[in-house]
């Protein structure tokens, strides 16, 4: 629509028209340049000439010259403030400036201004996935899937969404619909092999990522993700060949390093596994997890303060993250340093009060601590039972040694004490039983914590099942059966669960934390990227 401004002359305006005129030809032509110098001299003839200064903005929008686009944006705007050509426009171009909450809002304006097409919604959807609103996202997806049933980019996009939703099913129907019309396309078939993963179904992963291998063979992050699922089913050859191809110029995730070096210390090739630790510290000297790995390979190589170094310095880096605490507890238990490593297990416990095994390490370092006291106990003199004077022919008796602590070969794997025997009662003097009293949710949920230390996981889904159904909205419960389903490597219901747990409690770090290690033990690097980023900020 062309419009005058009132001080335009109708000389001005007819002028302006003609610029404008030949703007359009020139742009026709390919001659963007020349094109904004037409539209231009319009706007200078008429200031007002609202498709001119959209057309430029256009143009402007396409040299990347966003803040020129969003001047001329609001001036088409002032001219005419239902233009929904203009509005789409500068919801773009706010877009592009990353200022997410004013491109929605000019979308969505647009919309109500009646212009309905697949982009705004796709664009909006964008946006939404962008800002976390993935259910947002999802419908806006959906809605312009249905104004434009051929374009194969938004099934994937949506199935991406899908994915963060834990939503597999949908995600794959998505990816493979997208392949349907797009025959081969890597990207969607890593895609689809993350979310055969999340149900664990391995073996259609692996095609989708042999299929990747196939077209593309120096793919790195597919040759990552299949050595991973070979080091779940303990084909650990295989997993080092296909690290070996993931590794190497160009790797950028510090993990993958740090996965491969786990595989070379399960073949026993510690200096091989200490490099790689090495290597992810300095690709990222700011990951905790980094030098808690490296601490790991300096201990079993008997390199014992530089382990203790390293963990020292991941608790620097993240103060609340617990597997830091529980590493360097476990170098002080090595080190023969009980109390320290005591101290450090509580403080485990503290923040992550169902971490997996630290009560039984705790209680064998409090032990460690016991025989000490009672080993210095017994090397001191006893006190003097009377004042008599010891005959000068009978020699002193001669002090205990205290024994010298021996610190573990390994950190510690503590042994499991045989608990003493229950007393028998006899018939006469056994007390009648009481009826049994049934157990709160809480109780349910204590059991099933002592049975994952146990190590009976599968006991400890069924006590920790029975915590949730007696009170729903339990979100230790659920973060504690995830583990166990972590643990029986059963990634889909462990992510369901941590699902839960953060709904239930949205800043619970620690459930953050574990749905990191179930989403990449499952080939979802960027999700656990994205959990353990989330955690680190919940953590300031």
């Amino acid at each position: 629509m062309l419009c005058a401004a009132p001080a335009d002359t109708k000389s001005s305006v007819r002028k302006s028209n003609d610029s404008y005129t030949e703007g359009l030809r020139l742009e026709s032509q390919g001659r963007a340049r020349q094109a904004i110098e037409a539209y231009s001299a319009a706007i200078r003839l008429s200031p007002g000439n609202a498709d001119a200064l959209r057309h430029r903005a256009r143009l402007y929008f396409d040299f990347e010259e966003f803040q020129r686009a969003l001047e001329d944006c609001n001036a088409a705007l002032r001219v005419d403030n239902n233009d929904a050509e203009a509005v789409k426009l500068r919801g773009d171009v706010q877009r592009k400036l990353k200022h997410n909450a004013e491109a929605v809002r000019d979308w969505q304006r647009a919309l109500a201004l009646r212009l309905d097409t697949a982009v705004i919604h796709n664009d909006l959807a964008a946006a939404y996935a962008d800002a976390g609103e993935l259910q947002n996202a999802a419908e806006e997806y959906s809605r312009g899937i249905r104004l434009r049933l051929s374009d194969p980019e938004p099934y994937r996009q949506r199935g991406k969404v899908y994915l963060r939703m834990d939503r597999y099913r949908d995600a794959i129907d998505d990816f493979t619909y997208f392949l349907d019309l797009k025959p081969g396309d890597v990207d969607a078939l890593l895609d689809r092999g993350y979310a055969y993963s999340f149900l664990g179904d391995i073996q259609r992963g692996r095609e989708d990522f042999n299929k990747v291998l196939q077209a593309d063979p120096d793919n790195r992050k597919a040759y990552a993700l299949r050595g991973r699922f070979e080091a779940l089913e303990s084909n650990l050859q295989k997993a080092l060949d296909d690290y070996n191809h993931a590794v190497g110029p160009g790797q950028t995730d510090p993990f993958v390093y740090l996965e491969r070096a786990e595989v070379y210390a399960l073949l026993g090739k510690p200096q091989e596994a200490l490099h790689d630790r090495e290597t992810a510290v300095g690709m990222k000297p700011d990951l905790p997890e980094a030098y808690i790995a490296r601490g790991g390979s300096y201990h079993m190589l008997g390199m014992h303060e530089k382990g203790l170094a390293d963990r020292t310095e991941a608790i620097r880096l993240n103060p609340k993250l617990a597997d830091a605490w529980y590493a360097r507890g476990s170098a002080y238990y090595l080190m023969g340093e009980f109390q320290k490593a005591a101290d450090d297990l509580r403080e485990t416990l503290r923040l992550n009060p169902s971490y997996p095994k630290v009560n039984e390490v705790l209680a064998q370092a409090e032990a460690k601590m016991r025989e000490h006291q009672a080993a210095k106990a017994a090397a001191a003199p006893p006190p003097p039972s009377s004042p008599e004077p010891t005959p000068a022919s009978q020699p002193a008796p001669a002090q205990p040694v205290a024994a010298e602590p021996v610190a573990p070969a390994e950190p510690p794997a503590p042994a499991t004490a045989t608990p003493p025997p229950k007393p028998v009662l006899s018939p006469v003097t056994a007390p009648a039983r009481e009826p049994a009293k049934s157990m709160s949710a809480e109780e349910h949920h204590k059991k099933g914590r002592e049975l994952l230390e146990a190590k009976e996981y599968r006991a400890a889904v069924d006590e920790l099942t029975k915590a949730i159904a007696m009170k729903p909205d339990y979100a230790l419960a659920y973060n504690g059966r995830g583990y166990a389903y972590f643990l029986l490597r059963d990634y889909k219901h462990a992510i369901e669960d941590y699902n839960h747990a953060i709904d239930l409690n949205p800043k619970y770090v620690n459930a953050y934390r574990n749905r990191a290690g179930a989403r990449r033990s499952a080939g979802d690097v960027a999700g656990a990227a994205a959990d353990l980023e989330r955690a680190r900020q919940l953590e300031k």
